[in-house]
């Protein structure tokens, strides 16, 4: 094998780990129970808010990942734009109006046995109206740009959407001069709702990334300047108050700092351990993404019943148990499906 087509299957498997990684960052953030328990100033609360600087990684770089591989070992033509958007149909688009359909039977099913699933937002299939209709699909939860769909993880999926098909905007603007990445850092300083910095600027870093044809892993292969600077920054914010008009940049830099810390980390594991991307975890990688959200959320409403003193010393295990159960349920659930049909698990986003 020439050393290039190893270079890539290194590359290809370090974002399939990291993907994984990533995926298990996102249910552990949902699976949380300060918000349920109250329990900010709890030893648990504190932990959390802690850890919590790592796991909110997981959509920057996802965007970031999703921005890379969309302009990655490609030139950028008519043509290619056009594939890359229809491939992008049936793994983007379709599976997303899927997704949200099938949440929102789950969610007026399982109202019935437990009312505060719906939380008075989500009315029964027979009761809606055109707006309510298009608020299942984009606008649930939350208002204006910072709002989810009924699949509440899949805020991630309509922005990356959007996005992707504004690749040319990103291509004509990030090609124009090599420095131009300076414009990511600039826009931080332009004030928008989190979800919007995070998808439109990550996207953005790895669109430079792939554009410029840049080696991510000899790029990203800064592991301790990654983590010094990383740490660095989380000290600074927690010991001075930055003024919310540099959050974002602040920010940026941090999330900057945490990707170099993930590509090296898990570059150096798939070289040392020939980590390859065919385990049960990956192949269902886009089930545990889309259908975790409304497990988790039965699962900290429960145990936030069940567990009423806030102080309790097994709130961290039940969080644990809970991601858990999750990631193992959605596993199942993509076993089952995959056992009775694989082209429904491929029009519900599963690339196996």
């Amino acid at each position: 094998e020439s050393a290039m087509s190893i270079n890539r299957a290194i590359e290809r498997n370090t974002i399939e780990l990291l993907r994984c990684v990533l995926i298990l960052f996102i249910v552990l953030i949902h699976t949380n129970l300060v918000a349920d328990l109250h329990c900010e100033n709890s030893l648990y609360g504190r932990i959390y808010a802690y850890l919590s600087e790592i796991l909110w990684l997981s959509n920057s770089l996802f965007f970031a990942i999703s921005g890379y591989l969309f302009f990655a070992n490609t030139d950028f033509t008519f043509e290619s734009y056009r594939s890359k958007i229809g491939r992008r149909v049936n793994s983007l688009i379709i599976p997303y109006f899927l997704w949200n359909t099938l949440v929102w039977f789950l969610y007026v099913a399982g109202s019935y046995f437990v009312p505060s699933l719906s939380n008075n937002e989500i009315k029964p299939i027979g009761e809606t109206g055109l707006a309510d209709v298009f608020n299942i699909y984009f606008s649930t939860y939350g208002e204006g740009l910072s709002s989810t769909p009924i699949d509440g993880p899949l805020w991630f999926l309509r922005n990356l959407i959007v996005l992707v098909f504004c690749t040319p905007i990103y291509y004509f603007v990030l090609r124009s001069h090599k420095y131009s990445v300076v414009l990511l850092p600039l826009a931080c300083l332009i004030p928008l709702p989190t979800a919007v910095y995070t998808s439109v600027i990550f996207f953005g870093l790895g669109c430079y990334l792939g554009i410029w044809k840049i080696d991510i892993l000899r790029f990203c292969d800064k592991l301790y300047e990654g983590l010094l600077v990383f740490v660095t920054i989380i000290i600074v914010e927690r010991v001075v108050e930055i003024p919310s008009s540099l959050e974002f940049l602040s920010a940026f830099a941090k999330h900057c700092a945490g990707f170099l810390v993930m590509m090296a980390l898990a570059s150096k594991y798939v070289r040392k351990r020939q980590y390859k991307a065919d385990n049960p975890l990956n192949k269902s990688l886009f089930f545990i993404f889309a259908l975790h959200g409304i497990i988790a959320r039965l699962l900290t409403k429960v145990t936030a019943v069940w567990i009423v003193d806030s102080q309790n010393g097994w709130l961290g295990l039940a969080h644990l148990a809970n991601a858990t159960i999750s990631v193992m349920i959605c596993i199942v659930v993509y076993k089952i499906t995959y056992s009775i049909s694989p082209s429904i698990c491929k029009r519900l986003g599963s690339r196996n």
